[in-house]
């Protein structure tokens, strides 16, 4: 997971924010949202030394301390999910080929997650934590965690339920590039709801996570990797099919487990029949 440093709006200030110097090893453009900078070592320099410290500061610090607040304010529950895939697959395929623009499984999973989104409003809320108040979104501007040489960068696309699956993709492919190549706005890595991260993209085959809440958001989803398993048709008979694991971190002072279980039942019926999500839509 990966924290973002914050004020109880979403927004990062000028207090939060850090300004990597030369020695951090990242360039000006990186952010407090960066989640995970090298650091220089620090140590004798012999090749029988056998531990090396580095400095816990700058940016390395800055997150650090972001995820320790997390964790310290925010009551962490995850729970795990899965679903049949094969439609999403279908319908990713079906929209590479239709349209000029690549098309992944990201910007659908973005577009899948908007009518739960709505249907769960605490969801989408956080908690004002200097006036103790439920702060519900009513709109939906989702992060997606993006891996750079810096670490993890989290993009925000704005106003998602605006707009199409194929607008997203090409909105993430931009923004993408802009993180990968540390060119990306400030701008742009903030004012996020809601944020997914995709588990299944770390190698490994990765189909379950507990990510780390983006405080001081209320949820954050991580998407496993699309794997052929056997699934029971009947008593005796089993079919291979595509499965998808999702894993939802949500704040427990605001979201209990039904909350949960139904947002994730409402992204669930979107994915693994898309009719169903683009009638919501």
């Amino acid at each position: 997971g990966s924290i973002v440093s914050t004020d109880s709006t979403g927004a990062t200030t000028a207090e939060t924010a850090v300004q990597p110097s030369a020695d951090d090893g990242a360039g000006a453009e990186a952010t407090a949202t960066a989640t995970g900078v090298a650091g220089s070592e620090v140590g004798s320099g012999g090749e029988d030394e056998r531990e090396v410290r580095r400095p816990l500061r700058g940016l390395r610090g800055k997150i650090a301390e972001n995820m320790v607040r997390s964790k310290r304010t925010i009551p962490h529950v995850t729970s795990g999910f899965e679903c049949d895939a094969g439609e999403l697959v279908a319908l990713k395929d079906r929209l590479d080929a239709t349209h000029d623009q690549r098309i992944t499984y990201t910007p659908i999973l973005v577009k899948a997650m908007i009518p739960g989104l709505k249907e769960f409003p605490t969801i989408n809320a956080s908690i004002d934590d200097d006036t103790d108040e439920i702060v519900e979104k009513r709109y939906y501007n989702v992060g997606v965690a993006v891996h750079t040489d810096a670490g993890l960068l989290v993009p925000v696309v704005e106003n998602v339920d605006r707009k199409s699956i194929v607008e997203i993709a090409a909105e993430l492919e931009e923004l993408v590039e802009a993180a990968r190549e540390r060119t990306i706005d400030a701008a742009d890595l903030q004012g996020g709801t809601f944020t997914v991260t995709n588990v299944g993209s770390h190698g490994g085959h990765g189909t379950f996570g507990t990510p780390i809440i983006n405080h001081p958001q209320a949820a954050i989803v991580g998407v496993g990797a699309i794997e052929n398993k056997p699934v029971a048709v009947s008593e005796s008979d089993f079919e291979v099919r595509k499965r998808l694991s999702l894993t939802l971190s949500y704040d427990h002072r605001i979201i209990d487990g039904v909350t949960a279980g139904g947002f994730a039942e409402h992204v669930i019926e979107g994915i693994e029949d898309p009719d169903v999500l683009l009638s919501r839509l």
